[in-house]
């Protein structure tokens, strides 16, 4: 893309992003790194601005955490895709069945699409247990009830459990 272009011509690096059409809105969401030493910031962001003149740009500066505590791997990581109607309440119902459960939410994604002719709301989420405390099954008994309360039609959970050699 020309974004993507503009970055790389201005000395920049495109590290992550994500791109999202809400509504009649079009959103990309980036994350640049570049040599401070080599590039100014004010003509990377020069750059960016350059690739369209419709182009509403929001630049924060990420800091590395303040902190000296090394967080340790996730003894258990889950994997949760759900397919179903478009309900209120789907996705605060899975972050709080996370929560309950003591697993962190690292990733969350909701969609509608059309899947087979249909309408649905796609959600996918991606948790981690740090500390081995959740209840796997006690977690996976209440997806069961949040599918069968919303009716939804396909709710895969995946979990991996960390080898403790890998600490």
């Amino acid at each position: 893309s020309r974004m993507a272009a503009s970055v790389a011509a201005a000395g920049g690096n495109l590290t992550t992003s994500k791109m999202h059409r809400l509504g009649d809105q079009f959103i990309i969401l980036m994350h640049v790194s570049y040599d401070k030493e080599k590039v100014r910031h004010l003509d990377l962001l020069q750059s960016i601005r350059n690739t369209s003149e419709d182009l509403v740009i929001k630049i924060n500066t990420i800091q590395p955490r303040k902190t000296n505590v090394r967080e340790k791997a996730p003894k258990v990581l889950f994997n949760l895709h759900s397919i179903g109607p478009d309900r209120k309440g789907v996705v605060a119902q899975y972050a709080e069945a996370f929560h309950q459960h003591d697993i962190n939410i690292e990733h969350l994604s909701s969609d509608l699409k059309v899947v087979n002719g249909e309408r649905v709301f796609v959600v996918d989420i991606d948790g981690s247990d740090h500390n081995g405390r959740a209840n796997i099954e006690e977690f996976k008994d209440k997806l069961e009830t949040i599918k069968k309360d919303l009716e939804v039609k396909t709710a895969k959970l995946k979990v991996s459990n960390k080898d403790p050699s890998e600490e």
